[in-house]
């Protein structure tokens, strides 16, 4: 398979132990993907590139995740801050060959060779 690149975000502390299965799981993937990892939390930050070689820790900062005017529920706000910051990973990290968007609560056990045959795909909660 070709060259993956992961995007998550994670706020706050809240998310940092999903945060951490989900790096451990992508670990022991062969090629391990390059992960880009978009924070709020310079200590997180640190830590994430101390930790694994293949994370990119990209800051966003509070006041711009502040900066996002959605109106609703809290979770609409979360989701939005999310969408926002992975698209603040793109425009960033602009030649990336194959991406995928992942919450930062999942698990990988294998990237799916399907993925390369779509430009979007996603799950569902019901």
């Amino acid at each position: 398979m070709d060259s993956w690149t992961i995007v998550t975000a994670v706020y706050g502390t809240k998310h940092v132990p999903y945060l951490g299965s989900l790096l451990e799981s992508l670990s022991r993937l062969n090629p391990v993907p390059s992960t880009v990892v978009v924070h709020d939390n310079a200590a997180l930050g640190r830590e994430l590139t101390r930790t694994y070689q293949n994370v990119i820790a990209l800051p966003l900062s509070s006041k711009a995740l502040d900066d996002i005017d959605v109106k609703g529920s809290p979770r609409v706000n979360l989701v939005a801050s999310k969408l926002h910051a992975w698209g603040a990973a793109i425009d960033t990290l602009p030649d990336l060959t194959y991406v995928c968007f992942l919450d930062a609560d999942t698990i990988v056990r294998s990237l799916p060779d399907f993925l390369t045959r779509y430009d979007v795909a996603y799950t569902r909660r019901e």
